[in-house]
């Protein structure tokens, strides 16, 4: 079900792209793209991002990195990295 999902938002990504290379002055390609959001969190939507773009591709995550207090339990902790909110 959420196959064409991602099919067509990894395809909006790519046209986005087109668009801004299209516009910009220089040739210089992207390095690295984050995807952010809640539509980012859709299963392998990295990884299909990268194979249409062609540039390395990941889900931001603004937890990583971050202390927890030692109310939050393990699990919560675990999914927090893992980005599952």
């Amino acid at each position: 079900m959420l196959n064409p999902s991602r099919e067509i938002t990894a395809h909006q990504v790519s046209r986005f792209l087109q668009l801004f290379y299209s516009a910009a002055e220089d040739n210089n390609a992207i390095d690295y793209l984050i995807l952010g959001s809640g539509t980012a969190c859709l299963p392998n939507l990295a990884e299909l991002t990268e194979f249409h773009i062609g540039a390395p591709t990941t889900i931001a995550n603004p937890f990583v990195g971050m202390s927890y207090s030692k109310k939050v339990n393990g699990t919560d902790r675990e999914d927090i990295k893992r980005g599952n909110l």
